[in-house]
């Protein structure tokens, strides 16, 4: 069994935190513009998980 979630980035350039802006900004200029195309791009994230055993533990089958 699967656990899928899902949540979208509506502004994903505001998730960057301070230390990664300065990290950033140690790039040559046309990379650091490339990333912020990347990011800008982004409209969600999601998450897989295999939760088979937790609920064949649940359900007491083994």
């Amino acid at each position: 069994m699967l656990r899928i979630t899902a949540a979208p980035i509506f502004d994903s350039m505001t998730l960057l935190t301070q230390q990664k802006l300065s990290e950033l900004a140690r790039l040559t200029l046309h990379r650091a513009r490339g990333l912020e195309n990347e990011f800008s791009a982004l409209v969600g994230c999601g998450e897989i998980f295999d939760i088979t055993d937790e609920v064949l533990v649940r359900l007491a089958i083994s």
